[in-house]
């Protein structure tokens, strides 16, 4: 139940980020008119963030997973190598 929600929250999350990302794209000559289409995007995204904290999920460690999830796999899997040996080296 919780793996679906948090799911749920991401892929939510990545939509709109995407839609947002599209309208920043768009025409710099129509930036006005889609002032009021970004803003709602960016409630939507405020809203969906809001609901992943009230379940109780890390904000922070949402972020940090969306981020690993653009990333491509074969890249994401060498990275994480390279993060853990650089801990083991510190001690962490």
């Amino acid at each position: 139940m919780v793996g679906e929600r948090l799911q749920q929250l991401v892929e939510s999350i990545e939509q709109l980020e995407r839609e947002l990302a599209g309208l920043r794209t768009r025409n710099p000559a129509l930036k006005d008119a889609y002032a009021a289409e970004r803003r709602s995007v960016q409630e939507d995204l405020r809203r969906v963030w809001g609901e992943a904290e009230t379940a109780g999920f890390s904000v922070e460690a949402l972020r940090e997973v969306i981020r690993l999830r653009a990333i491509p796999p074969a890249r994401r899997a060498e990275l994480e190598a390279s993060v853990s040996v650089y801990r083991q080296a510190l001690g962490m």
